[in-house]
C-alpha cells in the first residue's frame, strides 16, 4: 500500500493485536476495494533483463540472457492506493492507508510513496510534476493523521516501547498537548524569525 509500512509488533491498550489482524477482518468481510496503481516494484535482475529484451528487439544482442518469463509474477509487486467501503451501503470509499495510520496500525514511510529496497527498482511511476505534488500532499495528510494517532494513543501508539522508538514524534505530540499558548506562540515566532 503506497505511503505506509507495517509497524513492529505492539501491545495496544485494548490488548495485543496480531500483525495484519485488522486487514484480515476486512478481507473476511469481503469488503469491496478499488486499487489505483501508482507504480510497480520489480527485482533489479528483472529490470536488467527487461532492458536487454527491449534492446534485443532493436537489434542488440544481450550476453547471457537467462530471463524466465514464468518467474516474472514472483518478481513484480504493485504499489497501489487502496480505497474501500467501510460499511456495506457506504456511498463513499475511504483510503485504506489513511484509515490504518489514523487507527495506529501503520507508519508513514519516510522514503515517500514506496519503501526503499535496494534489491528492487520502481518502474512505471508517473513523473509528472502535478502527480508528484499530489503524492507529497497525500504523504503530508498521512503524517498529520499519524500525529493525531500519536497524540491520542491509538493502536501501536499506546505501547510504550513503540513510543520510545519514535521520540521526536512523541515529544512533539506531547508538547502540543501540554504546552501553554505562550510557549507555542514563542516557538512559532522563533521558527519564523530563525532565532
Amino acid at each position: 500500500i503506497a505511503g505506509i509500512k507495517a509497524p513492529t509488533f505492539y501491545r495496544s491498550a485494548g490488548g495485543p493485536e496480531q500483525p495484519g489482524e485488522w486487514l484480515n477482518r476486512l478481507a473476511a468481510n469481503r469488503t469491496s476495494v478499488a486499487c489505483t496503481l501508482i507504480a510497480r516494484r520489480i527485482d533489479k535482475s528483472l529490470e536488467e533483463n527487461t532492458n536487454s529484451n527491449a534492446l534485443s528487439k532493436r537489434g542488440y544482442k544481450a550476453k547471457g540472457d537467462n530471463f524466465d518469463a514464468g518467474d516474472q509474477h514472483l518478481q513484480n509487486r504493485a504499489i497501489c492506493q487502496v480505497k474501500y467501503r467501510p460499511r456495506m451501503f457506504s456511498v463513499f470509499r475511504q483510503d485504506l492507508a489513511s484509515t490504518l495510520i489514523a487507527s495506529g496500525r501503520a507508519n508513514v514511510l519516510s522514503s515517500g510513496m514506496c519503501a526503499e529496497d535496494l534489491s528492487t527498482a520502481i518502474i512505471d511511476g508517473d513523473k509528472d510534476i502535478k502527480t508528484l505534488q499530489a503524492d507529497a500532499k497525500y504523504l503530508e495528510n498521512l503524517a498529520s493523521s499519524e500525529f493525531e494517532a500519536v497524540k491520542e494513543l491509538r493502536g501501536m501508539w499506546s505501547d510504550q516501547l513503540v513510543r520510545q522508538h519514535h521520540p521526536e514524534l512523541v515529544e512533539e505530540a506531547e508538547f502540543e498537548q501540554t504546552a501553554s499558548t505562550g510557549k507555542k506562540l514563542w516557538r512559532w515566532l522563533r521558527e519564523r524569525v530563525g532565532v
